[in-house]
């Protein structure tokens, strides 16, 4: 444990954000008196999008103002958080990033915006774990069989992912440098078509949310091999963790949050926080996370703010330590 406490660029917002969750002064009193817009920097499908529209119907409840999703995908999630980066600092722009956009990215690209530096945390909202599938006509049951598959054939099985960067990509290099095995990359843009040349045998893995896996794999057009988490999905329960295929411990959870652009009034970013106290841990909102595979949390602005250092220099490490490189 650290015996000295996280310092960041947040710090002196955090505190004062947190002195000021109790009400906001007059100058702000009015806030929001126009529609906000919360850039989802992926497809709509996507777990980010699912946390970003569960946000936006929340915060329409509580706000009592229209709130508006804007989908800004590419270059890995990079787009539209750059767009954000780049937005009036007034609180009617609103990032829903992710551990992909906020903590991986910056390991691999040479990115317009920084995490740290042009963001201000406001809440940490879902953890999203990832599931290892294969098509149908891949001979495995287990992600030992799978495992094992495929260091009896170096290279000659193919994986997907949501494209170069993202968090499946990052996953599933990690997976195999643990492993030592060698797979053959294949960057889609976005799930979809994935998962689609997945479903029709055109590559033979992934590594993705439940969100999107968890319904093919009811229909029967896909199998799911395990989760990477230290515990069993709550939306799956008959679904193994990867450590209990006798593989190692394998726990790194994506996760989704809601940031605003730097210089953002912190009595805005406060008033926004309020509101999520208020909704953001409801039954539907619990429901709808856990259909993701995930689970929703709550962590306020001077939690949010050091974690997200963290899982920089986490994935940071995990980008160095596979090799992972984009394609």
């Amino acid at each position: 444990m650290p015996t000295r406490p996280i310092r960041s660029p947040w710090t002196a917002i955090i505190f004062a954000v947190l002195a000021l969750l109790g009400s906001a002064p007059a100058a702000y009193a009015n806030y929001p008196d126009k529609p906000i817009r919360v850039i989802a920097p992926f497809p709509p499908g996507n777990a980010t999008d699912a946390v970003a529209r569960a946000l936006a119907r929340k915060l329409e409840e509580t706000l009592r103002q229209s709130v508006v999703v804007d989908n800004r995908p590419g270059a890995g999630g990079s787009i539209g958080t750059d767009l954000a980066s780049k937005a009036a600092p007034d609180g009617y722009t609103l990032l829903v990033g992710s551990s992909g956009t906020l903590a991986i990215n910056p390991g691999l690209f040479k990115l317009a915006y920084s995490p740290v530096r042009d963001f201000v945390p406001i809440a940490q909202l879902a953890v999203v774990p990832l599931f290892l599938a294969v098509t149908n006509g891949f001979a495995a049951s287990t992600a030992a069989d799978f495992v094992q598959a495929a260091r009896a054939r170096p290279g000659a099985i193919s994986y997907g992912s949501n494209g170069n960067g993202t968090t499946t990509h990052i996953m599933m290099e990690s997976f195999k440098k643990a492993q030592g095995i060698e797979l053959v990359h294949i960057p889609y843009k976005g799930s979809g078509p994935a998962l689609q040349d997945l479903i029709g045998g055109q590559i033979q893995a992934v590594f993705d949310t439940g969100t999107t896996l968890l319904p093919l794999a009811r229909e029967g057009k896909l199998r799911i091999l395990a989760i990477a988490s230290r515990s069993r999905s709550t939306a799956a329960p008959e679904i193994a963790t990867i450590a209990e295929s006798g593989l190692g411990d394998f726990d790194a959870p994506a996760w989704v949050g809601v940031a605003a652009p730097r210089d953002t009034p912190r009595e805005v970013v406060a008033t926004i926080y309020q509101a999520l106290a208020k909704s953001w841990l409801s039954p539907d909102v619990l429901k709808a996370m856990n259909a993701l595979g995930g689970q929703a949390v709550l962590t306020p602005p001077d939690q949010f703010g050091p974690f997200i250092a963290a899982e920089l220099a986490k994935w940071g490490a995990m980008i160095r330590d596979s090799g992972a490189r984009v394609d």
